[in-house]
């Protein structure tokens, strides 16, 4: 007996899901052939440090590069992990501590620690 993951992943079922809904499948993420027979490249998204991104932009979080295991859980306690959104509140000049909101609370976080953080800015 096969687990749901392994239908999930079997072709033939995959190939039905467009015909049973009726509709056409978006262009395939995966460069692989739509549809319509023309392959569709990846969208290309640019990832940017923390301390880069201007203040009131929406974002979220792609990677956490911090070599010290101690803040890796510092920042996953305060809801700053991969995949979570973020809204940058204040950059401080002269590479001061740049606010952010997740959620309802708001943390300064230091530039070197922003600059391990790589992020997705979204549309406002």
């Amino acid at each position: 007996m096969q687990t749901f993951a392994q239908r999930a992943m079997n072709p033939s079922m995959t190939k039905s899901i467009p015909r049973a809904a009726g509709a056409f499948p978006s262009p395939d993420v995966r460069g692989e052939q739509s549809p319509t027979g023309v392959p569709q490249a990846p969208p290309e998204r640019a990832l940017v440090r923390l301390s880069e991104v201007l203040s009131g932009r929406p974002v979220m979080v792609r990677t956490v590069s911090v070599a010290e295991a101690r803040l890796a859980r510092h920042l996953e306690a305060l809801g700053i992990m991969p995949g979570r959104f973020l809204v940058v509140e204040r950059c401080a000049p002269f590479g001061g501590a740049v606010m952010v909101r997740v959620g309802d609370a708001r943390y300064a976080l230091g530039r070197a620690v922003c600059d391990q953080i790589l992020v997705e800015a979204l549309a406002e």
